[in-house]
This record gives structure tokens, sequence and C-alpha cells, in this order.
């Protein structure tokens, strides 16, 4: 019988964030396009289409360009809130259910002691204090009524260009066209860069609680998306691991809209069970998706790359990387834990592989 592992479990989590990430981002997306639609109305009301929009015209809509500011503000912060509530909510049921798949995995390998999982909740209030951590000195949600006041100010720039050039109302539509498309980017990477931080954060402070002499788990993992979109951070970092207490892990998310998820580390058998589960296979690991379909959980974005086609592994890497990879030179060393490393700068730390 095919029982789900750790891995399974903890990736099933991730992707329910993922499906988070994507309905907050229509969400925000949605909110921009409404506070947009009002902008439009109101210029709408002030004159006729063909008028030419006059400075007089822009100062005149001035006050009405804050109040929709301050309403898009205060719901865009709402959303990333709730967003980032509802993962923290669920990240320790999450990690319960991963670690209770455990106990009948002895029982599927003939183990003659069954393991009990003794499983240490954290509750949502105390991972929020740890989870929804400051990120460049704001909150998530600070975040969102940041991202709405981008985008007040780029209207506000784009009406002042409109009027200086004496545009009409369609010319200044399709001005606002942009910066709703702008938004709609800038929403998808708060929203997915926000939720997976929050989620991992989270997930990481339940792996600690039940690690230690009496807890089941010994460190964590890092896995990358495997498809052609993984940064060459993420890439470089696949299938590391990591002990708990380590103050310089470089944990996910590496990058804004970053898809990196940390995995728990399982202790052994022998130090789950003691010395007579020894002669016991590990546990056996669950799947990963990739572009190419399900794979080993304990796939690498190497392992995974080194069986796609030729042509994919040329366009992923370029053509030099891709040269150099063939010669020996691991993804590993492609990156830093923070930045990928310029084609002059690996040449300077790798002569012989790279090349003149």
């Amino acid at each position: 019988m095919n029982r789900p592992t750790p891995d399974d479990l903890i990736l099933r989590h991730a992707l329910r964030l993922d499906g988070l990430a994507t309905g907050t981002m229509q969400a925000i997306a949605a909110d921009i396009a409404e506070a947009l639609a009002k902008v439009e109305a109101e210029l709408r009301r002030r004159a006729p289409d063909d008028a030419p929009f006059t400075f007089a015209r822009f100062l005149a809509v001035r006050r009405e360009l804050q109040a929709l500011a301050a309403a898009l503000a205060g719901a865009l912060e709402a959303r990333i809130a709730g967003a980032v509530t509802a993962t923290i909510e669920t990240a320790s049921p999450a990690v319960a259910g991963a670690l209770a798949a455990l106990e009948p995995i002895t029982i599927d390998l003939g183990a003659s002691v069954s393991l009990t999982v003794r499983f240490i909740d954290v509750a949502p209030e105390v991972l929020a204090k740890v989870a929804d951590v400051p990120h460049d000195g704001m909150s998530w949600a600070r975040w969102g009524r940041k991202l709405a006041d981008d985008v007040t100010a780029r209207v506000t720039s784009e009406l002042r260009q409109g009027a200086s050039l004496g545009e009409t109302i369609p010319q200044l539509r399709k001005r606002l066209e942009v910066v709703e498309g702008l938004g709609r980017v800038s929403a998808e990477r708060l929203a997915r860069t926000a939720i997976n931080a929050t989620g991992n954060r989270a997930r990481m402070e339940v792996f600690k609680a039940n690690s230690g002499p009496n807890g089941v788990l010994k460190g964590w993992r890092f896995l990358a998306t495997l498809d052609g979109r993984t940064s060459r951070i993420c890439s470089a970092l696949s299938g590391t691991e990591w002990s708990f207490d380590d103050p310089d892990a470089p944990k996910p998310p590496r990058h804004p809209n970053c898809r990196s998820v940390a995995l728990p580390l399982t202790k052994s058998w022998a130090e789950l069970l003691g010395p007579d589960a020894a002669d016991l296979d590990e546990a056996p690991l669950g799947t990963q998706a990739s572009a190419s379909g399900p794979v080993s959980a304990n796939w690498t974005y190497e392992d995974w790359l080194r069986r796609q086609p030729r042509e994919f592994q040329r366009e992923t890497l370029g053509e030099t990387r891709y040269r150099a990879w063939k010669d020996g030179l691991p993804l590993s060393a492609f990156a830093t834990y923070d930045r990928p490393l310029s084609i002059d700068e690996l040449r300077r730390l790798y002569p012989t592989t790279m090349g003149a």
C-alpha cells in the first residue's frame, strides 16, 4: 500500500499555499483594477473624452485620487494580512500530519517496535511572532500598503505626463492600462513571496519544536522547483542539508517569487527505534512535481536537469554555463546563497573549466 510520506504532505501544504498566493494575487489585481476604473470614471465625469487633459483638470481630481489611494491601501494591507494569517494557522497541522505519516511506515517495513510520534504543537500566535517577521524593515501587510502607494504614485505620474501633453481620455486610459499591468506583476511578486516566506518560516519553527533528543527530526533539506524557471541561486542550493541551529543556513525564499521549500530531515530508524532497527530500510521517499512529471523527492535540481533533453539544458543554463557544466562544473558553482555569479566571475574562479 502506498502511504503518503512526510515529504509528500509538506509539499501538499506548499501547493495549497501556492493556490492561496494565486488567489491573493488575483484579489489584489482586482482591487487595483477597480481603483483605476474609478479614476477613469472620475476623469470622464469632468470633461468629454475628446477634450485635452489639462493641469487644471489634473489638480481637480487629486483629492479624489487621495481618497482612492487610502481605500486601496487599506484593502491591499488587509488582503496580505489575511493570507499571512491563513498561512500561519495551517503550518502546524500540516507538519503534524506529515510526522504522523511516519508511524504506519514502520509497520510496512516490518519493524518489531512500533514508532510513536510525540508531536509538539506550536500555537498560531507563537508562530506569528517568528513567521511574519519584517522584510526589509516592514511586515508583509505593510508591503501591501506600499504596493497601493506605488500604484497611486504611478497613476499620479502618468496623469501629470498626460496633462503636459494635452492627451484625451482614451490616451489616458492606455496609460492606466500600463499601470494596471505593472500592478498585477507586483501583486504576484508580493503575494507569492510573502506566503512562501511565511509558510517556510512557520513550518521551520514547528520542525525545530519537533527536533532535539526527544524529537523525530534532525534538520532540513532545501528543495527547489524542477522546471526551467528556477533561479540559479535555488538550483545551486537544491538538495543541500542543514541543521536547525546553523545561523548561516540559506532558508527559502532566497529571492522575490521564490518557490523553494524547506523539507524536514527525519532521524534514522536506529535513532528513533533503537539498535534493533538498524537493519531496516530508511523511510520511503515521497515524490515531487517537475516539468517532466512526478519524480523522487530526493532528486536535486541537478539530478533532474541531467535527465532532460540537451536543448533544454542549453536553454536553461546558457551556452557558456552549459559547456562548463558538461565539463564537470556543478550547478552549485554558479551562484552564492544570495545571487548568481556572472560569466566574468566564474571565469576568474574557474579559469580551466570556464575558459578564457
